[in-house]
């Protein structure tokens, strides 16, 4: 069974240190740009429910995303490296492909994330700030 990109991050969030936890939470809330997470969502939480918290605040995608690019704020640069191979996508070229996680190809191309629905769709960037809407 593949590892969806919900449990490669609670177990990413889960193996950090106590301390590297507490700046990522830091990092996290001290984000300027949307979607932002409030304090009082994840307060209290177990590493379990702040996966879910950042799943339902940015998609799975953007999730993904905003955990890579705070690991890297904080120094946790070989667990960001870890987690980009999600499905063997570690730093793909812009003509390859990876496999899916769902029905969604995700690339990583020079330090950005690119989604697409299928192979044989046009990629889109993921943002911390997109959203997928639709399917």
């Amino acid at each position: 069974m593949a590892t969806t990109i919900k449990s490669a991050l609670a177990d990413t969030l889960g193996n950090l240190s106590k301390e590297e936890f507490e700046r990522f939470c830091h990092q996290l809330l001290d984000r300027r740009e949307g979607p932002r997470v409030r304090r009082s969502q994840v307060e209290d939480k177990s590493r379990l429910q702040f996966t879910d918290v950042l799943v339902s605040t940015f998609t799975e995608e953007g999730a993904l995303a905003a955990v890579l690019e705070i690991l890297k704020a904080i120094g946790c640069n070989q667990t960001a490296k870890e987690l980009g191979k999600i499905n063997d996508c570690d730093s793909a070229s812009i003509n390859s492909t990876c496999p899916s996680t769902s029905s969604r190809l995700i690339l990583l191309v020079s330090g950005e994330m690119f989604v697409c629905k299928d192979t044989n769709q046009y990629c889109v960037p993921v943002t911390l700030s997109h959203r997928h809407t639709g399917g």
